[in-house]
């Protein structure tokens, strides 16, 4: 019985601990955090600016535009700020916009306008300041003019049908900008521009993570012609379409100004941040690979054999691992980990978590689970089958039930997933 008293009370101190060092992770990339800390270093460039114009789109687009202009202050010329409908707040001196996120929709289109003027207002004396996070420049949709977004949309709905993944879409959607591909820092006019950006892909490449705003493309439309030749799109798509894309670098200059862009956050501050913390307050810590997994079921078996490998000594032991943020999976992913863990048993106690930084899960309120070895006896108790439901596609109300959802709130903070395995 001291036994049994003994192995729960570890168990719930290894989910607490799973828990804190999960919510390090998520405040290591505190997105207004990040800009304050980032504008106390450009100091000297924000002095020198006679104004600083102020963009900002994506999910924590609204945090990031209320840092900077704290930090910032009577030098502020314009601020514009763009983000989905789930973020959206009024952010005091801001003309603050509502942008379709992950589909297109006409209030990407006046959101683009909003972000070109304000940009366009510059002059070679002023700073332009650009605040990017996920999901910004596929926010600003607005094709080049002569293209109508209709025609866009339809090419979109034509890569769907024809099974184009979602790197391909993105490569032909950007291709029809007229914000992408450094086009917005073309519009400042000579001013300075200072690009920060909240990194929610592997490798924090700046071109990557922006789709191009204030960073040259030059493989990009080559890239979106081979898409559309690869589909049998290129007979189907609008001619202006194509031609815009085949002659999208010809005749254009220089933006005239310097252009600065810095990472300022992403999923290896975020796991780097896990893991220090894993080692303070659970044990030594180990990084797993970060890993771009599209399925829950790999994912999880991958897991359960990293477990593994290395829990075979002694003492505890805390296993960090990290994915692009994909969101919907995080539920799933543990409960399968659960079962695994089930039905080949590791030799020692152990908690599982995944969770997304961003505070929700997919269209759930939880950023998403902690599990650990008594968790699927648990659920036949409350007279839940685990299996039944994983194989139902609803992981997430049986986590419910059992208690087993992680929410920690919306945090806009989009860049990564974390996986946990603590070891006891």
């Amino acid at each position: 019985m001291e036994l049994l008293a003994q192995s729960a009370q570890m168990a719930l101190k290894m989910r607490s601990d799973a828990r804190d060092i999960f919510l390090a992770g998520v405040e290591a990339v505190d997105p207004a955090r990040a800009v304050d800390v980032a504008l106390r270093q450009k100091q000297a460039a924000l002095a020198k600016a006679h104004q600083v114009m102020i963009v900002a789109f994506g999910r924590a687009a609204c945090a990031m535009a209320e840092a900077a202009m704290s930090a910032i202050g009577d030098k502020i010329g314009k601020a514009v700020v763009v983000t989905d409908h789930e973020n959206l707040r009024p952010v005091e001196g801001a003309r603050t916009l509502c942008a379709g996120y992950p589909a297109i929709d006409p209030g990407g289109m006046l959101a683009a306008s909003e972000v070109e003027l304000a940009v366009s207002a510059a002059t070679p004396k002023d700073m332009v300041l650009v605040l990017v996070s996920a999901g910004g420049p596929a926010m600003l949709c607005a094709p080049p003019f002569g293209i109508s977004l209709g025609a866009k949309i339809r090419l979109q709905d034509m890569l769907v049908r024809e099974g184009a993944d979602m790197k391909e879409i993105l490569a032909v959607r950007h291709a029809v900008s007229r914000i992408n591909d450094g086009r917005l820092a073309e519009k400042a006019g000579g001013a300075q521009v200072l690009s920060m950006i909240y990194s929610d892909v592997s490798g924090d490449e700046i071109i990557a993570v922006t789709q191009g705003p204030t960073a040259r493309l030059f493989q990009r439309n080559a890239t979106a012609i081979g898409v559309l030749e690869k589909y049998g799109l290129v007979g189907r798509t609008d001619r202006a379409i194509l031609d815009y894309i085949r002659c999208a670098h010809e005749g254009r200059a220089h933006a005239g100004g310097s252009i600065e862009n810095l990472i300022i956050g992403g999923n290896g501050v975020s796991l780097n941040a896990a893991a220090a913390h894993a080692a303070k307050c659970h044990g030594p810590a180990l990084m797993g690979q970060h890993r771009v997994d599209e399925d829950a079921a790999v994912a999880a078996e991958q897991l359960l054999v990293l477990a593994r490998e290395v829990g075979s000594g002694d003492g505890p032991l805390a296993l960090v691992s990290g994915r692009v943020a994909r969101g919907g999976r995080n539920h799933e992913i543990a409960l399968r980990f659960a079962l695994l863990a089930e039905r080949e048993p590791l030799a020692r106690p152990w908690v599982f978590l995944s969770g997304n930084t961003d505070g929700r899960h997919g269209p759930h309120r939880s950023v998403g689970a902690i599990v650990d070895r008594g968790s699927c006896s648990w659920m036949r108790q409350l007279g839940i089958d685990p299996r039944r439901q994983l194989t139902a596609g609803d992981a997430s109300s049986v986590l419910a039930t059992s208690g087993d959802l992680l929410l920690i709130g919306d945090t806009a903070s989009n860049v990564t997933d974390i996986e946990l395995i603590l070891l006891g």
